[in-house]
């Protein structure tokens, strides 16, 4: 696998973490838990920019 091949893969499963943690939220109730999730639901969110960052220099674009 090349890296280009890598960071795409590492995209897919930051969108799908960051989708679960969106999902879970929906249904929390208790506000502590909720904001935990949300700070790791941004987390993910941080990490799929950059790598999205990174795939745009590695193509040249």
């Amino acid at each position: 696998m090349d890296d280009i091949s890598i960071i795409e893969e590492a995209i897919k499963l930051e969108m799908e973490a960051e989708r679960r943690y969106a999902e879970q939220i929906k249904t929390m109730k208790d506000p502590f838990l909720v904001a935990f999730l949300e700070g790791l639901r941004r987390n993910e969110e941080e990490h799929g920019d950059f790598l999205m960052g990174m795939l745009k220099r590695l193509k040249g674009g």
